[in-house]
């Protein structure tokens, strides 16, 4: 665990100098065909429209990063923020009966509320992502395509 941090704090690092850098925690419920939990680690910060998701699937192996661009991200009132994002995703199972190895695309929104001088923020978000792949069941192999796929995701982000 210490690794990882360090990783993400090496990762945004060069922009520690020069911007306010967000970490926190969040938790996603994905409303599908298959529907699953998610508890997420993110990364933003105030100078680059991108915000970073590593996931972690409740109850199975999987690990999902997600890349956002949050191209619309505009102040609605002092404390609160709405934005339109844009972005990907790359995710993986392992489990002893199935591997999974898939990628999507990711539309939403979704809404920002800002606390003690913008440094606490809480978080909503729900976007459209569906994703294909390949997943090998039973040491057989087929395509994996979900179109529907909507993650709804609640968090709270620190800023530094």
């Amino acid at each position: 665990m210490k690794k990882f941090l360090l990783a993400i704090v090496a990762l945004f690092g060069c922009t520690l100098s020069f911007a306010r850098v967000g970490l926190g925690g969040a938790f996603s419920y994905s409303l599908s065909t298959y529907p699953h939990a998610m508890v997420s680690f993110s990364a933003r910060t105030d100078e680059s429209p991108w915000c970073v998701s590593f996931n972690s699937q409740l109850g199975k192996n999987t690990i999902t990063l997600f890349l956002d661009d949050w191209f619309i991200n505009e102040r609605l009132a002092e404390h609160l923020d709405y934005f339109v994002l844009w972005g990907m995703s790359y995710g993986a199972t392992f489990e002893s009966c199935e591997t999974v190895l898939a990628m999507g695309c990711r539309f939403g929104g979704g809404f920002d509320l800002f606390f003690m001088n913008r440094r606490i923020e809480i978080f909503g978000q729900s976007v459209w992502n569906p994703y294909f792949g390949a997943i090998k069941e039973d040491e057989r192999y087929s395509p994996l395509f979900r179109p529907v796929n909507f993650p709804c995701t609640a968090g709270l982000r620190f800023w530094f």
